[in-house]
């Protein structure tokens, strides 16, 4: 099979659309650089993420409260369940700023076949089926 030739414009177009990326990618860089530098972030404190959202995360407070978190490239995959280290703003959102170790992890493959991390620090798995409404534990 022969390999696909792009036209100048679409060769133009991909390289455009790349740049754009790699600018807003910087630009949310930037953003987490400036709030972590400024007087605005409190103490560091600790939390428990509750859902991740790409380059973001809810991040559960032992008070109860849920905060936004971006995370730092350095940190690493972040996923539900995970203890993390964060500095909240002032304003609503904070940054993660460590990750501590996990004792357990839900694993899964993705659709190139590399395991990926899903879940971490699982007490307790409860499973039930439409024919055993009951909740079974592994």
């Amino acid at each position: 099979m022969a390999k696909r030739r792009l036209s100048r414009r679409q060769s133009w177009r991909i390289e455009k659309t790349q740049q754009e990326r790699i600018k807003r990618a910087e630009k949310q860089e930037q953003y987490i650089d400036d709030l972590l530098h400024s007087s605005e972030l409190s103490a560091e404190e600790d939390g428990i993420v509750i859902t991740q959202y790409g380059q973001s995360a809810d991040v559960q407070i032992t008070a109860g409260e849920v905060v936004r978190c971006f995370f730092r490239q350095n940190v690493g995959s972040v996923v539900a369940g995970d203890n993390v280290i964060f500095r909240q703003a002032k304003g609503s959102d904070g940054v993660i700023v460590a990750n501590r170790p996990r004792h357990s992890e839900l694993l899964r493959p993705d659709k190139y076949g590399k395991i990926k991390t899903i879940a971490a620090n699982i007490g307790h798995i409860l499973s039930s089926s439409p024919q055993n409404p009951k909740p079974k534990k592994f």
